[in-house]
């Protein structure tokens, strides 16, 4: 244990520096801050933050559903034809009482040419205009982040790729290959239990989920492209991916195992200026390529993806966003009459959610106050996120929140973690 102090306390030492040279009066002109003084940006917090449960599981050994502190640091260094960037975590997790090292960013962004720029590397990719809801946005997320209580930061996983843009004159093209498909970090049982509808049991630490990963370098890659185009102020995206389902999709009916089966994907997106706020609407067709006739029931059947929403300042320092989604099952009928007798009841052809955002600043925008909760029309089960967060200066800040998960029938999405509803504090240290 010790060890891990003497970590800890060699990197506190430049934020308490740092924090002290905050403070001090301002020197001279002439002279320059020791930070000024590096060749490179240097900037990151540190946040502790610990969160509980709020009712017994069976299924888990530790009421503790988060238990951590992390330092993170972010190095940036420009060059007239480059810009380098390296953020790294360091965290001590006493739930694992383990410390780790976490790069979050390692990569080279270069600008050869004003027609077209290119970044090598670790790096967080994101697009598409769902608001916590996911179309064409096929990169990988931290599930299990998300809904323990990390920052919302942590919801984006890393990618390993290369992503190259162009800019032609009437559009803008992204292209970004991944040499090693990379998945979502998924509930495994690990800190979350979970209903596992497959085998009729709850999942938890003890009998947490086994997969088979696709991880071969070049042979198991993936490809996303974007084709993107301004239009009187409104935004047109087109998207394809060509990988595997994100999250595990099927079932190896030999050995147990949780799969990952290849998918390809195409969409559409548009947003803009409407109705006194900022419409958005997204859609996206997911072709199951191991299921291509939709009669295996131990793989996700080929769906159609639809998504509207609205967001709006109601008053001062007021927003309201709202979202429909659906998923829409093809070849239903098939998969129907391939599952198996007696077991769970086959999945429903649609799939469909609402959401609802509330957020509100107070106290010169230093209280942040929010209110995030999906609500599942088809499955009558929901997930809800408060949160609350407050400024006490540039430097320091205070957060509380917590995930509570309702329904009535454990194989349904938001309910099966209904055994995980829990509350977390965390305080940061921002430099």
């Amino acid at each position: 244990m010790n060890k891990y102090f003497l970590f800890l306390s060699l990197f506190l030492l430049p934020v308490f520096a740092f924090s002290q040279t905050d403070n001090e009066p301002s020197d001279p002109p002439e002279k320059k801050s020791f930070r000024e003084k590096l060749p490179f940006e240097i900037q990151g917090f540190l946040d502790s933050r610990h969160g509980v449960r709020l009712q017994q599981d069976s299924a888990q050994s530790k009421d503790f559903i988060l238990s951590e502190t992390r330092l993170q640091f972010q190095i940036e260094y420009w060059k007239e034809w480059a810009e380098f960037k390296l953020k790294t975590d360091f965290v001590y997790d006493s739930w694992q009482n383990k410390f780790l090292v976490n790069v979050r960013e390692g990569s080279i962004f270069l600008t050869p040419s004003d027609w077209f720029d290119l970044k090598i590397g670790r790096q967080i990719l994101t697009w598409g205009k769902g608001d916590m809801l996911f179309i064409n946005d096929l990169f990988p997320k931290d599930w299990q982040a998300f809904f323990i209580g990390r920052d919302l930061e942590y919801l984006k996983g890393t990618s390993d790729a290369a992503k190259l843009t162009i800019y032609f004159p009437w559009f803008e093209l992204n292209a970004i290959f991944v040499p090693k498909f990379n998945p979502d970090i998924f509930p495994d049982g690990d800190r979350l239990s979970f209903y596992d509808g497959f085998q009729g049991i709850f999942r938890g630490d003890n009998n947490k989920i086994q997969t088979d990963i696709p991880d071969d370098w070049f042979s198991n890659s993936e490809f996303h492209w974007r084709a993107r185009k301004n239009v009187k102020g409104f935004d047109l995206s087109l998207y394809g991916y060509y990988g595997y389902w994100k999250s595990p999709a099927g079932l190896n009916l030999q050995n147990g195992n949780y799969i990952f089966p290849k998918m390809y994907a195409h969409g559409a997106s548009f947003e803009g200026s409407k109705f006194k706020g900022i419409l958005s609407i997204e859609v996206g067709h997911y072709y199951s390529k191991d299921d291509k006739k939709g009669d295996n029931f131990a793989i996700n059947n080929s769906r159609f993806n639809f998504l509207i929403g609205h967001a709006m300042d109601f008053k001062k320092d007021f927003k309201i966003a709202f979202q429909y989604y659906a998923e829409i099952m093809m070849q239903y009928e098939t998969m129907k009459d391939n599952f198996p007798m007696g077991a769970t009841p086959p999945p429903k052809q649609i799939h469909d959610m609402v959401t609802l955002r509330l957020t509100k600043l107070l106290n010169k925008q230093r209280l942040h106050l929010s209110l995030f909760s999906y609500y599942s029309i088809s499955d009558n089960d929901a997930y809800v996120r408060p949160n609350i967060s407050y400024k006490l200066n540039d430097n320091w800040k205070i957060e509380t929140g917590a995930n509570f998960f309702f329904g009535e029938n454990n194989n349904t999405f938001w309910s099966q973690f209904q055994k995980n509803n829990n509350v977390y504090a965390g305080i940061r240290r921002s430099f």
